[in-house]
């Protein structure tokens, strides 16, 4: 047992002799113990350390995942459009098949064969889903009118050519009866209607654009809208009596005697 110093006893030299020597190699093992114990903490904190960086370093390395890079960015923005450009041409083949009110999320998902969360990650909502929709359609529209009129320049039988080509090329495709029920369906839905009411009137705006392109004279340019708008609401009656009907002869009869009909007074 080891003696310890008292303030009443006196220690032996030798006693204290022993003592100093404990209490030396004691200190100097808790000496040792912690530098062993901040070399290990130093040299674990060197390994992670390098591995950080060793990470960092190989995802560097990695194609496309460097911070900004323009191609991965442009990757990911193509991927993106053809995803809502398959999801819009799958909610206008189910609207023209089944009509709005029948058209949901899930019909979509299925018509394109994706998962639900891909699609309401572009498209939260029904109302998103079709707002969206009718942009896309009106769109194709615009572009559909701007492909065709480089045709119709210089001929006399521009606008007869414009009637039959709307009604076969537009009016008798799933993309029209998809927008007419949407169209529909916002007559009596108000959200609905404040939704697709900027698209509408950007399509009106550009169909302005493209008709002033043809006709540069603004009082030619107002009859000859005058005559579109009247014959693309003709066209809607004659495609629900198309519908029903199905006498593509007759159809086709009634829009030759209206070209016949607006053409009279013109030069």
């Amino acid at each position: 047992m080891v003696a310890r110093f008292n303030g009443d006893r006196a220690l032996s030299p030798l006693a204290k002799k022993e003592y100093v020597y404990i209490v030396f190699c004691m200190m100097e093992k808790t000496t040792n113990q912690s530098k062993i114990s901040r070399r290990d903490r130093d040299a674990d904190h060197s390994r992670a350390e390098r591995g950080s960086t060793d990470r960092i370093s190989a995802d560097a390395l990695k194609p496309g995942k460097k911070n900004g890079d323009p191609s991965e960015t442009g990757r990911q923005v193509a991927k993106s459009t053809e995803m809502r450009r398959r999801i819009h041409e799958g909610a206008t083949a189910v609207l023209a098949e089944v009509g709005y009110h029948r058209t949901s999320i899930i019909r979509v998902v299925e018509r394109c064969s994706i998962t639900s969360g891909a699609l309401q990650h572009h498209f939260p909502t029904k109302l998103e889903l079709m707002g969206s929709t009718a942009d896309f359609l009106l769109r194709k529209s615009v572009r559909w009118f701007s492909e065709i009129k480089f045709k119709w320049e210089d001929k006399p039988d521009a606008l007869q050519a414009g009637i039959l080509r709307s009604w076969q090329e537009q009016h008798k495709t799933d993309d029209y009866s998809a927008l007419l029920e949407i169209l529909i369906a916002a007559r009596t839905d108000a959200p609905l209607k404040e939704r697709i009411a900027p698209a509408w009137e950007t399509w009106a705006n550009a169909m302005d654009q493209e008709l002033a392109k043809l006709y540069p004279n603004p009082e030619e340019r107002a009859k000859i809208n005058q005559r579109i708008t009247m014959g693309r609401a003709l066209m809607v009656g004659l495609l629900v009596q198309d519908e029903l009907f199905g006498d593509e002869a007759l159809i086709e009869e009634i829009l030759s005697a209206w070209h016949r009909l607006v053409t009279q007074d013109m030069p």
